[in-house]
């Protein structure tokens, strides 16, 4: 079963974060784009046991159209301005 058909279609984009950048995170990445799915990989909260796995997914996950970013980079998008009401708390949990 696809993800769409488990969430249905609302779902624009996904942030993905996990173990074996090489394996799980690619191909999950490369199953959701494949359904149309924005990808946004937190590049600090994914990691394989070698380096170079790591590395050499992240590259083709970009080229394959997914959006490398850092986990802060996301949760100060997702507030969008220093006016949303969650902005100071989630700022004071990144110091």
């Amino acid at each position: 079963e696809s993800f769409t058909q488990q969430v249905g279609d609302a779902t624009e984009a996904v942030v993905l974060c996990g173990l074996e950048t090489h394996v799980c995170i690619a191909q999950t990445a490369i199953d959701l784009m494949a359904e149309g799915i924005g990808v946004w990989v937190a590049v600090d909260a994914v990691a394989s046991r070698r380096q170079l796995d790591h590395e050499v997914a992240l590259r083709r996950l970009e080229s394959a159209g997914a959006v490398l970013t850092t986990t802060e980079a996301i949760l100060f998008e997702w507030c969008r301005s220093a006016a949303h009401p969650a902005f100071r708390e989630m700022r004071k949990l990144l110091q």
